[in-house]
């Protein structure tokens, strides 16, 4: 299952009843449209508050996430730049949001208001090239009633390297100095990327990957919890139980039954 940096091509609208995502990076555009509930957005160093009504907007190649989020529903639409946001290419490369969140009052009334609810609407219905097209608007209106500042780019390939690598290998036992050998740099640096960029340590980043993806299995199969804990790299059913409950503010068995 992958959690971050995507790079698939594909156009994607789905229904959210839940927002599982630790920080990621992807090399599209992000939108949310908050329908029910709340949600903390991580995006970079900062905490954002998001609620119903609410209408997120995240640029490609910028660290986000969600976190504490509460009773949620809404659309998430994943459009990747290429091929489907080529004419805006140059804005979204050189530019973000102020503050990736609008408000109500600041977007609903306006033509994106009828583009959102028509795509969200018709989605299955309607042929891939209007499907491009509504995206097309859609992303055009959100860069008019964005206020943008030049990019600050965080840390470039190289995090999105470990990134990667560690999506690919967390179910397998890593430690500091096994993932610096595996990307090819030196431990220090690695701990100065999570720590500038993430701010957190790997090591956290690591068990944050196994717990969403156990709490994956737990929702969407019968696999034993402790079959589970070793699938996804832990050591000990102990430890597993340890890391969920911090994480997921609950038990496996809780979360399974929930």
């Amino acid at each position: 299952m992958k959690l971050l940096h995507q790079g698939d091509h594909q156009l994607k609208l789905t229904y959210r009843t839940t927002l599982d995502f630790p920080i990621h990076i992807q090399n599209a555009v992000e939108i949310l449209f908050l329908t029910s509930g709340e949600t903390t957005v991580i995006y970079g160093a900062q905490r954002l508050p998001m609620e119903t009504g609410d209408l997120l907007v995240v640029f490609p190649n910028q660290l986000h996430g969600f976190e504490n989020s509460r009773n949620v529903t809404g659309y998430m639409l994943i459009v990747p730049v290429h091929p489907y946001l080529a004419a805006y290419h140059r804005t979204l490369e050189d530019n973000v949001p102020l503050n990736p969140i609008l408000r109500p009052d600041q977007w609903q009334g306006t033509l994106i208001d009828q583009l959102m609810e028509l795509s969200c609407k018709e989605w299955s219905s309607v042929n891939p090239g209007i499907r491009q097209g509504y995206v097309l608007l859609i992303v055009g209106k959100l860069l008019s009633l964005l206020p943008l500042t030049a990019t600050q780019k965080v840390s470039g390939t190289a995090l999105q390297e470990v990134l990667d690598f560690l999506n690919n290998h967390y179910t397998e036992a890593l430690s500091r100095e096994s993932v610096a050998q595996a990307v090819g740099y030196h431990e220090s640096y690695l701990s100065h990327l999570f720590s500038e960029s993430l701010h957190i340590t790997m090591k956290d980043y690591i068990t944050a990957l196994r717990v969403r993806q156990a709490a994956h299995l737990l929702k969407n199969s019968e696999i034993a919890i402790s079959d589970i804990a070793t699938s996804v790299g832990f050591g000990s059913i102990r430890s597993f139980n340890r890391a969920f409950i911090q994480i997921m503010e609950c038990t496996p068995t809780q979360y399974r039954k929930q």
